[in-house]
């Protein structure tokens, strides 16, 4: 039996490895899906459902980019960005598809955040020690939040990698992601935990989320990626040896 720690390791090592090895690469897909958030983001009302959209697309491109080639950097950061959109020249609708599925899990999200009230005020109400019970409360709040929506990130991204890696239909790659709930529930736990820079940092100036997301982006979605190859024949023989 594979210890989560070493999997996780092995997983997070070929991520590494794979950055180290066509740096520039990933450096010019990070520099300008990031700068495009920005633009979008300042879109009023539609800016968020888009990025919110856009984001698993480029998921998508990191997951199937291939190893170091002699093509054109710009052909393949392009190849990375937009190539899932289209397949043999036509929509690729199964990647669109996974999109709106992960849409609909970020607003469902929104809405509870919403409902809950934990906004930027809530986060540094916490550090703004108060001595009474009002503190535990919001940070018990913050703390499950940040693990229901890690969770829903890591679940998105595993079901983005089945239909990008494996061409699931959006149904079959859902249902996969959530079995693997069921068969290596610490090693998706675990995982969940490389997204909380990004939701800390969404609580704090714009400054410091671009930065976030430009230093978990890449390295999270490859360590995905490895984590659900690693993962693909546990699941399909339904042995739980990683559980």
């Amino acid at each position: 039996m594979q210890s989560t720690t070493r999997a996780l390791s092995g997983w997070l090592e070929g991520a590494m490895g794979q950055i180290a090895g066509d740096w520039l690469l990933w450096l010019a897909v990070t520099v300008i899906y990031l700068a495009a958030c920005v633009v979008i983001a300042r879109l009023p009302f539609v800016g968020p459902v888009l990025i919110a959209l856009y984001t698993p697309i480029v998921i998508a491109g990191i997951l199937r980019a291939p190893a170091r080639t002699a093509e054109p950097l710009a052909g393949r950061v392009a190849a990375v960005l937009w190539g899932p959109l289209r397949t043999a020249g036509r929509p690729a609708w199964p990647t669109l598809f996974a999109a709106a599925y992960v849409l609909g899990a970020w607003m469902l999200t929104t809405v509870l955040e919403m409902f809950c009230n934990l906004d930027a005020l809530s986060f540094h109400a916490l550090f703004a020690y108060q001595g009474g019970v009002g503190d535990v409360f919001v940070g018990g709040e913050l703390l499950i939040f940040w693990m229901l929506r890690s969770a829903v990130a890591i679940t998105a991204m595993m079901f983005v990698a089945g239909v990008a890696l494996d061409g699931l239909s959006p149904q079959a790659a859902l249902e996969h992601a959530l079995r693997l709930w069921v068969r290596a529930r610490r090693l998706m736990l675990a995982m969940a935990v490389g997204v909380w820079p990004a939701l800390v940092a969404a609580y704090l100036p714009t400054e410091a989320l671009v930065l976030a997301a430009g230093l978990t982006l890449v390295p999270l979605v490859l360590l995905v990626g490895n984590g659900y190859r690693g993962l693909r024949d546990t699941v399909a023989q339904g042995v739980a040896t990683m559980a």
